[in-house]
């Protein structure tokens, strides 16, 4: 993380399970446990990120809007 990046600490509860599966995934991808939850977070957030894109770009309204546009500037 770098070091100009704000940090928030929070505590997180977790089923036993769960934590012994993180600390596997951790240890498998050579990183700290902080480091793997926020790498599957941050990828978690770009796949929503994508979708909402997604959903925007084929939602009719705004497909009928840009055509409009399209049109207009011809």
């Amino acid at each position: 993380m770098s070091d100009n990046m704000e940090t928030k600490r929070i505590n997180i509860r977790m089923p036993i399970h769960l934590n012994e599966w993180v600390n596997e995934q951790a240890y498998a991808h050579g990183v700290s446990v902080t480091a793997f939850i926020n790498m599957r977070l941050a990828e978690i957030k770009r796949q929503d990120d994508m979708t909402k894109a997604m959903a925007l770009m084929t939602n009719e309204k705004v497909m009928k809007l840009l055509e409009e546009q399209k049109n207009e500037s011809n």
